[in-house]
Parts: structure tokens; C-alpha cells; sequence
């Protein structure tokens, strides 16, 4: 029986949590760049609420864990990073650029491999390098030359119920975080785009669940271990960089709960790709093709990193925790995305700042 305080329990834990995770993104086609594609150039809203459940059904869990005193949110990285509104802005763009390019996420890219996607393990790969160059190689350097001068605070950033906290009091923040996630789940809700796609709401509920829930595994584990171990949930970036960083080297530790997280994350979509007859072995058609993804993944793992997190670490697991990085991230990797997409498909860059030339949503979507 393996001990609660064994270092191997919390990539296992994240490996359970991650499987789940894949397999209903797998099973669900779950894609936040595609959501994205598909409003802008078709007008189909079902993506965009999909995203928007998950994240308001993972906020709404995540403020019930806090306000029940199960977990506390001020532990987090994001309440202890400091706050540098301009870094976090040109990472998540360099990242929704890269995203563009590539077609997918980091975690898109981790659900894509699972389905036997051979050039997403080069995304992959490529995503871990930048990454921890960034944090610890060659491009850290630039990193403190020129973001670090720039935060505001040398403290912590902490978030919404911080900065509530003088008004309302810390319950009072909690309470106005759960209101604002009711509100996006009714929004979410209201039209019938993802009322009829079933397996995309239920994924969206899913994995919703499931990202709060790393916040409460990693609470409980790290109150009953005698190591030290930080509070996570799901991101895409730097635990693919801990991931090769355990298979390369003996780093003197196990991999965290994130790790361990985003490689559950390709083993759940293999089962479901096994499950749906679904695999499709593929590699990339040409140099062409591959330069492009190398460029991409570059862009997201380096501007991951700036940016706190990717779609899915800021853009989900943040606005759990009410950080005031995740809408700053969130409107960088939506000007990145319409960036590269522009180019893509309308041919050029500055076509991301004219009008999206897509039919009209119609009602209910």
C-alpha cells in the first residue's frame, strides 16, 4: 500500500484526474482554438459555451471548496507571482499566435497525440524545450532583461477576492466570484449551440469538475505529506517541461500533479480514440507543415511561461482562483489567435483588425 506521504501519489492522482480529462475532450472533440475558428468563420457559438461552461462549472467548484474551508486559493502560484499585466499580455499573444500556427494548444496537442497524432509529439516536445528555456535556459535571460523590470508588484499579485477582501470581506469575495461563474453558466446555457451537442456539454461539465478537483487533491495530499508539495490543477505548459525533464534526468524528485496530470491527459484520449474507433496514425504532410508547427510550438511554449499559463492553466484553471492574469491572458491569446488565423486564412496579419468575415450567429446560438 503506498503512503499517503509516498512522492509518487501526486503524479498518480494527476495521472486518474488526467485520463478522465482526456478521454471526454477526446470523446467530445473538444478544441478551444476550434470553438474559437468556428464563431469567427461560421458563426456556431457551441465551442465558445462549451469553454465557458467548463470554466464557470470548474469556478463555481473551486469557490465552493473555498468557501467551505476545504482549500485555500491565496496559496495558489498565481496569488504569489507578481503582477506584470505587460508579460502576461505579450506571452498569451505569442501563444494564441502559436496556436494558430500549430491548430490546436498544448492541451489540444496532448488530446491529439492520444489519438495517434504523431507531429503533436513534436509539438509537444518542442512546447517542453522553449518552456524551460524560458523559465531556466537561454531565453530566461531575456525574460529578466526585459518582463521582470516591468511587474508592478515584487510581491504577490494575489486576485479578485484580494483586492475585494478591504469591501466585502475574503466570504464576500468568494460569494462575488460564485456569482460571476453562475452568470457565464446561464450564458453558457441559453442557446441552444451547446444544449445540442450533448457530449460536448457533458465534457464541459466533466472537466470542469475535474480541474477543481485538482485543487482539492493536491490540498489534501499536501496536508497529510512530509514533503513539500505545491498546491496545482491543470496547465500545459511547464509540466510538459517537468515530464522531460523525469525522463531525461534524475531531478532527485517525482513529477508533480501536473505532470502527472498532462500525461493522463493522452493516455484518457487513447482510450477514447481505442473506444470510438478513433485512432488515426498521422505525421505532418511536408517541411512545410512541420516548420510551421516547430514555429508554433516554439511561440507556446515560450509565451506559456510569460504568461503564466496556457488556454487551458490560465485560461481555466487562473479564473478559477479569481487571478486578475486571466482575463488580461485570456484577451492576449484571443488577439494571438485572430493574429494567426488571419494570416492562415485571409492571407494576411492586419486582416486580424478588420471586420471576420463569417455569416451572422442565429438566434439561440
Amino acid at each position: 500500500m503506498i503512503a499517503l506521504d509516498e512522492p509518487l501519489l501526486l503524479p498518480l492522482s494527476g495521472l486518474a484526474v488526467g485520463a478522465i480529462i482526456g478521454f471526454a475532450a477526446r470523446s467530445a472533440r473538444f478544441c478551444t482554438l476550434a470553438a474559437i475558428e468556428r464563431y469567427w468563420y461560421g458563426g456556431d457559438s457551441g465551442g465558445l459555451r462549451g469553454w465557458a461552461l467548463l470554466t464557470a462549472t470548474a469556478t463555481l467548484a473551486t469557490m465552493a471548496l473555498a468557501l467551505s474551508g476545504v482549500i485555500d486559493i491565496t496559496s495558489t502560484h498565481f496569488a504569489s507571482a507578481p503582477f506584470n499585466p505587460i508579460a502576461v499580455l505579450v506571452g498569451a499573444t505569442a501563444f494564441g499566435f502559436g496556436m494558430a500556427l500549430v491548430g490546436t494548444c498544448g492541451f489540444g496537442a496532448a488530446v491529439q497525440l492520444g489519438g495517434g497524432s504523431l507531429r503533436h509529439l513534436v509539438v509537444i516536445v518542442i512546447i517542453a524545450l522553449a518552456g524551460l528555456s524560458m523559465q531556466f535556459g537561454a531565453l530566461a535571460n531575456m525574460r529578466l532583461a526585459l518582463f521582470e523590470p516591468l511587474a508592478i508588484t515584487g510581491g504577490g499579485m494575489g486576485g479578485l477576492v484580494d483586492w475585494l477582501e478591504p469591501v466585502v470581506g475574503r466570504t464576500g469575495g468568494l460569494v462575488v466570484g460564485l456569482v460571476i461563474a453562475a452568470a457565464v453558466a446561464v450564458w453558457a446555457l441559453s442557446g441552444r449551440a451547446l444544449r445540442e451537442q450533448p457530449r460536448l456539454l457533458a465534457a464541459s461539465l466533466v472537466i470542469g469538475f475535474a480541474v477543481a478537483a485538482g485543487w482539492w487533491i493536491t490540498t489534501f495530499l499536501a496536508d497529510r505529506s512530509m514533503h513539500p508539495q505545491p498546491m496545482e490543477s491543470a496547465s500545459f505548459i511547464a509540466p510538459f517541461g517537468e515530464l522531460v525533464m523525469s525522463l531525461a534526468l534524475t531531478i532527485g524528485r517525482a513529477p508533480g500533479y501536473a505532470a502527472g496530470l498532462a500525461l493522463g491527459v493522452v493516455v484518457g484520449a487513447a482510450i477514447a480514440a481505442v473506444r470510438w474507433d478513433d485512432v488515426r496514425w498521422e505525421a505532418c504532410d511536408d517541411a512545410r507543415e512541420l516548420g510551421r508547427h516547430l514555429v508554433g510550438a516554439s511561440l507556446m511554449g515560450a509565451g506559456g511561461v510569460l504568461a503564466l499559463g496556457c488556454t487551458i492553466g490560465q485560461g481555466v484553471t487562473g479564473f478559477t482562483v479569481l487571478a486578475i492574469s486571466a482575463p488580461i491572458a485570456l484577451a492576449g491569446f484571443i488577439i494571438g489567435a485572430r493574429m494567426g488565423l488571419a494570416m492562415l486564412i485571409e492571407g494576411s496579419v492586419f486582416q486580424a483588425f478588420a471586420a471576420t468575415r463569417r455569416r451572422e450567429p442565429q438566434a439561440g446560438e
